[in-house]
This record gives structure tokens, C-alpha cells and sequence, in this order.
């Protein structure tokens, strides 16, 4: 039986509609606001505007419907529609909703979609349903917002992106197209981080001021310091707002760009990546975030263990650089610190570990919520430590099932080791293994990926993972093999 569309509904949900009809509405939106151009307030018109460009392009396409949820995620994550409706969508918010609408749409049209694996979508899908279970045994304990509500529902979304990856990003093309996004947009997060960290303090707040009008931090309070001591050293933060955001952003797009680096031909080519990788490298050192430098490090040796020998010694000459150039020591002493838990930060991570491991044995098997805690006996909020924060909000057996996910695409990576290596995949695949390194290490010592208040940290996360998932899909299921594998820079 052939499938007939409805005579209205192609033209609504067709690209060409889609596009039109986001166009015309941030058009029209772009006149409504052409009064705020008349008083100084041109940047907000232009920015929504391209904004709008940039969501109407989304719904070209499955790929391109993803890619501008990775662009929003990683460029503009806090900005919020500059509109009170009562309730303010964020863009990612809209670039989330446009990427399930596409990806409906392509189910209802059968363009292109294969059937999801039923045990990794089953393990999802339980996820999902603990995690909302939690939401509502948090109930006992404390009423929530709506704010609160609406940040849950967010990473539920965040979650279910796992899925899209899987039922929409099965070829080598898709999963190319997905991964050079995400280098793509981390590498202009570290280029906006590095030009504010280096303009004058008045032209930075300056400059952060004019995101003030889609809820951005403005003035003093957006630049951060070491120690939020502002006679201190500067952290580049970029249009992240947090350093430790823009480490751990930089850390992934570097994780996949190193083995392109290395294994791509032509000057002009490894030029470019390695200016890319030049710009994430200093973002990361200019976060001055312990974290990142931390997961870079355990990412390359990861990939040096597998493919690339030659990251060995030059793993190495940047430690001696890092433990010996004089323009270093403050950074080298302050990781000293940190590691051996002789500085305010980490001693507060400290304090946060103790609460939850007093949360995890009271309540082992359930957590105690999203919203709050049972006791004054218990400080709210997650801590710094990503398994911590499943543990203490959804219980122990969550946290079983939260890491089982994260190291099912490295096991399977693994064991696949001696078909990848001769595969076309084979660096892309090795970037995503990595960046799943990078995602479990930035996880270990901050929150980001489990905290309500950054829905972008987790639609990366699953969208990472689902990308990693699928490369190594590609490869198991696809004949489409080179001898790359002779050229590889590990037989140096």
C-alpha cells in the first residue's frame, strides 16, 4: 500500500515550508523589533535574525536539523527568546523542538530511517522512565517550580536525542556531517573565548552587555576570575559564560579534530586543524580549568595507546613545558594544589562528596529527587562529580545503568579494534571514542552533564554517545574500507 499525504500537510511540514514559514516569522519579528535599531539595540535585531536563519535551516534536513541544535548548544546555549510570554524558550530550546519535528516528519514520510537496536533503546528509554520516576518521588520532598519542572523535561529531551542520532545518522556521510559540526562550533567557542579574554576589561563587559537582552549575564559579574577574586588571574569564558563549560566544549572538538590532524593529507588541510586545534588548546589552557586539561590529557593518551605513537612525546614535552616555563608556574602550582586537595575549590568539591555519600546511604535505591532534599541534614543541589549527581538524585542502580550507557560504544569500540583501524571511519571513529574519554573525565570532577541548569552539556553528551554509537555501526555493517590503516601515522 503506498502512503498518501494529506493535501495540506506537505506543504507545512515539506523543507521548503518549513523554511519559508520560520523565515517569514523571524522576518516579520525582525520588523516588529526594527524600532529597538533606532535606539542602539541593532545587535539584538541582527542576531535574532540570523538566529532564525539558522533554525529555519535546521529543518532542511535530519543532519541539518541536529547540526543546528550542536551549533546553539555549543555558540549561544544560554540565550533566550528576548520576548515574556510568561515562561521564556530558550533556542535551544526551539533548535531541539525543530529537530524532533524534522525527525517526525521523516518517520511519517519512511524517508531514510532504520529500525532502532531494541537493547540500547530499551536501556534509553529505562533511563528516561527512572529519571522521571525521580522527578516524581522528588515530590515528597519539595514542591518544585515551574522553572524546575521545565528543566527536567529538558534533559528528558536532551536524552531522547540519543534516539534520534540512532533512527536518523547511519552513514558514514551523517556521521561525518555531525562530528564536523561539533568541531566546527567548538572551534568558534574557542575563537569567541579567546577574543573576550583578550580585549580590554571594559570592552569585554562592553561587549557581553549587548547579549544582555537574551538573558545573559551583564557588567562586572559576566567576566570570571580564579577564585572569583577579581584582582586574580582571568578565565576565558567566551559567550559560554563559564570557564569550566568552555574547557570542557573545547576539550570534546579537539578530541575529534587531533586524529583528522594526524591522519588527513594535503598542507592546506592540516593547516587549518591545526590552527583549530592551536585555538582549542589555548581556550583550554586560558580556562585555567584543572578539569579539561585533565580530560585532554587522558583523551590523547587514549588515542595514543590505540593508533598514535607520535602523541607520546609530545604528551610529554607539554607537561616539561607546563612544569618548567616560568609563564606556567602559577598554573602548574594551582593543579598541584588542586590534586592534593590543598585549595578552597577542591576542598569544597570535598564537602559536596561527603553530603552526597551521606544522600547514597540513606537512600540507596531511589536518590532523593530533582527537586530537593528530605533533610536540613543535607545540602541541595548536585555535586561536582557526574556519577555522584545520578547516584544522589536517582539512586545507585540509575548510576549502574548511566554508566553501562557511556561504556557500551568504548567496549564495543574495542572489540572492534581490528576492523575500524582499516576503515574510512577510522579517524572520525577514533575522535568520537575519544570525546566519549573527554565526556567521562569532565564528568568526573564537575556536573555539567547532569545538572538541570545546562540542558546543552547534556544534549551533547547523548548526542556524542549516539554518534560514537553509530560510527562504530558503520563500520561493523558497512564493506566501505581503505588502506588508510598502511598509512597511519601509529606505524611511525
Amino acid at each position: 500500500m503506498v502512503f498518501r499525504d494529506p493535501p495540506i500537510l506537505p506543504f507545512i511540514l515539506s523543507l521548503r515550508g518549513a523554511y519559508l514559514a520560520v523565515t517569514g516569522a523571524v522576518l516579520l519579528g525582525g520588523l516588529w523589533l526594527l524600532w529597538q535599531a533606532m535606539t542602539g539595540d541593532a545587535f539584538v535585531v541582527i542576531l535574532l535574525v540570523l538566529l532564525g536563519l539558522l533554525l529555519g535551516w535546521s529543518g532542511k534536513s535530519p543532519d541539518a536539523g541536529l547540526t543546528g541544535v550542536i551549533a546553539v548548544a555549543l555558540l549561544l546555549p544560554f540565550a533566550v527568546v528576548p520576548v515574556d510570554l510568561g515562561l521564556k524558550p530558550s533556542f535551544l530550546n526551539l533548535a531541539v523542538l525543530l529537530a524532533y519535528l524534522r525527525w517526525i516528519w521523516q518517520a511519517i514520510r519512511q524517508e531514510s530511517l532504520r529500525p532502532l537496536p531494541i537493547y540500547t533503546t530499551g536501556l534509553i528509554v529505562l533511563f528516561g522512565a527512572w529519571a522521571l520516576s525521580a522527578a516524581l518521588w522528588g515530590l515528597n520532598f519539595a514542591r518544585p517550580s515551574l522553572f524546575e519542572m521545565r528543566k527536567v523535561l529538558e534533559y528528558l529531551l536532551s536524552l531522547g536525542l540519543f534516539l534520534l542520532v540512532l533512527h536518523t545518522v547511519h552513514t558514514p556521510r551523517r556521521i561525518r556531517y555531525a562530528a564536523a559540526g561539533v568541531a566546527i562550533a567548538g572551534t568558534l567557542s574557542a575563537l569567541l573565548g579567546l577574543i573576550v579574554y583578550f580585549l580590554p576589561p571594559a570592552w569585554a563587559q562592553s561587549l557581553l552587555e549587548q547579549f544582555a537582552a537574551f538573558d545573559y549575564p551583564a557588567g562586572a559579574t559576566a567576566l570570571r576570575y580564579v577564585n572569583d577574586d577579581p584582582r586574580g588571574t582571568l578565565r576565558a569564558i567566551g559567550l559560554v559564560i563559564d570557564p569550566n563549560l568552555l574547557g570542557a566544549q573545547s576539550v570534546l572538538a579537539a578530541c575529534i579534530l587531533l586524529p583528522l590532524l594526524l591522519e588527513k593529507k594535503g598542507v592546506a588541510l592540516r593547516l587549518g586543524l591545526g590552527l583549530a586545534l592551536l585555538l582549542l588548546g589555548a581556550a583550554i589552557y586560558l580556562t585555567y580549568s584543572r578539569n579539561a586539561l585533565l580530560a585532554i590529557g587522558a583523551a590523547a593518551a587514549f588515542m595514543a595507546w590505540l593508533r598514535y605513537r607520535v602523541l607520546l612525546p609530545a604528551g610529554l614535552a607539554g607537561i616539561l613545558l607546563l612544569a618548567f616555563l616560568p609563564q606556567t608556574q602559577a598554573y602548574a602550582q594551582r593543579l598541584v594544589e588542586g590534586l592534593l586537595g590543598q585549595d578552597l575549590a577542591t576542598q569544597m568539591r570535598f564537602a559536596e562528596y561527603r553530603n552526597a555519600w551521606a544522600i547514597i546511604r540513606a537512600y540507596p535505591w531511589s536518590g532523593v529527587g530533582f527537586f530537593g532534599t528530605p533533610s536540613l541534614a543535607y545540602q541541595a543541589g548536585a555535586p561536582s562529580m557526574v556519577p555522584l549527581a545520578v547516584a544522589t538524585t536517582m539512586g545507585l542502580p540509575a548510576l549502574g545503568l548511566f554508566l553501562l550507557l557511556w561504556g557500551m560504544p568504548l567496549a564495543r569500540f574495542l572489540q572492534a579494534r581490528a576492523r575500524w583501524r582499516r576503515h574510512t571511519l577510522a579517524p572520525w571513529a577514533l575522535g568520537l571514542a575519544g570525546s566519549a574519554i573527554g565526556l567521562g573525565m569532565t564528568g568526573l570532577f564537575d556536573h555539567f552533564y547532569f545538572n538541570m541548569l545546562y540542558p546543552h552539556m547534556s544534549a551533547l553528551y547523548w548526542i556524542l554517545l549516539g554518534l560514537c554509537t553509530q560510527a562504530l555501526k558503520a563500520i561493523e555493517t558497512d564493506p566501505e574500507t581503505t588502506v588508510a590503516a598502511a598509512h597511519s601515522v601509529s606505524h611511525v
